[in-house]
């Protein structure tokens, strides 16, 4: 368990911490996390729009991405996080932008030290499930100098 990931996750839910700027581009917000479970709300917006009025794929994607990844963020060993290596998503249907919020919701499958596999559900307010996600994500250390400073990649960049 990575309480680090955990309490960063309660930190932007409560306000203590920033979001990242990707959450305010998509409405995004945490709503709880707990270790193996997150949960987050999206609110459709005019800039989420395809040609053809609905919301793009690629934001319905982006949404099962983080929550998936931040799930496995939680089940890390301290000093760890993860980055997605694969995302398969199933659009079930279309979601229109003047559609109320949306709740995704992310749950651990399998927790290894490498690699970890998790499940996104995302549903509309009415309980209309809108697409899954299946991720794969890689563990990695969550400090990218630290990572520069390992002997295996100090030789490589010799």
């Amino acid at each position: 368990m990575n309480p680090a990931a955990l309490e960063r996750l309660l930190a932007i839910r409560d306000g203590l911490e920033p979001p990242p700027k990707l959450y305010a581009t998509l409405g995004l917000q945490v709503v709880s996390a707990e270790v193996g479970s997150v949960r987050m709300h999206l609110l459709p917006m005019d800039g989420h729009a395809n040609p053809h009025g609905f919301m793009g794929g690629g934001v319905i994607a982006t949404v099962l991405d983080t929550s998936t990844a931040w799930v496995c963020d939680t089940m890390c060993a301290p000093g760890g996080a993860c980055v997605t290596v694969d995302l398969n998503v199933n659009f079930l249907r279309p979601v229109r932008i003047d559609d109320r919020v949306l709740l995704a919701h992310a749950t651990i499958v399998h927790s290894g030290s490498r690699i970890m596999v998790a499940e996104g559900k995302l549903w509309q307010a009415d309980g209309k499930l809108v697409a899954t996600a299946k991720s794969t994500c890689m563990v990695v250390a969550s400090d990218p100098i630290r990572r520069l400073r390992e002997p295996s990649v100090d030789r490589l960049l010799k």
